[in-house]
């Protein structure tokens, strides 16, 4: 694949970018808008080839996100192409690590026995896992509020990026709108509303004020259901009825949103007793990083589940993060917690369990139970 797109990230004093631009001659192999794929003319092995961003740049870090992303499609390409059995994918950035052009470049060098390809100098220093806590602690490369999950098929972790889920009528009603009525409700509920567009450029405001009174009824009633939230947990249907109405729909929103809320509120007690008030609480915060106990950040709920447990019972469970701020360098920390709960009769919560993860710095623990 070839390309004429101008190219705008380029130096004219790079011998890399000279060959993308095409002003020194190469082995192309692949080329794409973004990226440039061609035989090594040093080569370590048979077969080794190089695949450059379009984009100037002597480290990785300095290169746009898309840019590296078309790269490794690249690679994988050549590498499946080439049929080879076992192999190198390598990626340099700085004279001290060996870099010889100053515009990031990838390796893929074949290794077919031990004499040729690459040859790897491995000297793992001798540090403890003190020593790993604190360099992770400051290099933090994973974003705060993110959640490192295990891919199953893979047996490899995944990043997962947080999002709050703060409660938001705006967005609520016209996703449950869509989602709880049929394509035949939609358009009258899209036509509905196409119909009071038209009646207000002869009727004027008066369409509007209807409609807003009418809005305000709806919404004082679903208002004062609410307060027995605990009463839809689960989407209360209509006799005869496997898809919830709007309202009955919306009214579960609330309901699971304010279950959530309230276990994390509770959890967040026991926490804070555990932490003050026992000797192996005041451990574990160290252990997490956790140094400043009241200066610590109890974030809200990014991820939260209910099922219904028995007659009039549910599980709810809920995640939340816990950060220590005022600390600096190594010693800021911080963890997911883990929060299960029963909800039964009107609105009895009682805990069931907390745990705190922090992935790749500490194992899971379970907080005991004293409130």
């Amino acid at each position: 694949m070839s390309t004429t797109t101008t190219h705008n990230h380029l130096d004219d004093n790079c011998i890399f970018c000279k060959i993308i631009k095409k002003d020194i001659p190469s082995f192309k192999l692949l080329e794409t808008e973004k990226s440039y794929a061609f035989m090594d003319i040093e080569p370590l092995s048979e077969g080794h080839s190089l695949v450059i961003p379009k984009y100037h740049a002597e480290f990785m870090h300095q290169v746009p996100d898309d840019y590296l992303a078309d790269i490794m499609p690249l690679a994988k390409k050549i590498a499946a192409a080439g049929g080879f059995a076992q192999y190198n994918v390598l990626q340099n950035n700085g004279k001290l690590a060996n870099q010889a052009v100053p515009h990031v470049h990838f390796h893929i060098i074949p290794k077919p026995d031990q004499e040729t390809g690459l040859g790897v100098r491995w000297n793992p220093l001798k540090k403890s896992m003190d020593d790993i806590k604190k360099m992770f602690a400051l290099t933090k490369t994973i974003p705060r509020r993110q959640i490192v999950s295990v891919n199953k098929r893979l047996n490899a972790p995944v990043m997962t990026t947080i999002q709050y889920r703060q409660l938001s009528m705006w967005k609520l009603v016209p996703k449950l709108i869509l989602a709880t009525t049929s394509k035949s409700y939609r358009k009258y509920i899209i036509g509905a509303l196409g119909v009071t567009s038209v009646l207000s450029s002869f009727l004027g405001p008066v369409v509007w004020v209807a409609a807003g009174g009418a809005a305000s009824i709806f919404g004082w009633r679903l208002i004062r259901k609410t307060q027995s939230w605990w009463d839809y947990l689960a989407p209360v249907l209509s006799k005869g009825k496997d898809i919830p109405s709007i309202s009955q729909a919306i009214l579960s929103q609330i309901g699971t949103h304010r279950a959530a809320e309230l276990v994390r509120l509770d959890a967040i007690k026991e926490l804070k007793n555990f932490f003050e008030n026992t000797k192996q609480g005041k451990e574990m915060l160290q252990a997490f990083g956790l140094d400043h106990f009241r200066d610590l950040i109890w974030e809200d709920v990014h991820q939260s589940s209910t099922a219904k447990d028995g007659n009039d019972k549910h599980k709810v469970n809920v995640n939340f993060w816990l950060e220590d701020q005022a600390s600096k360098g190594p010693r800021g920390g911080g963890c997911e917690v883990t929060a299960s709960a029963t909800v039964s009769g009107k609105g009895k919560i009682d805990l069931d369990q907390i745990k705190l993860s922090s992935p790749g710095w500490h194992k899971d623990e379970v907080i005991p139970l004293t409130l």
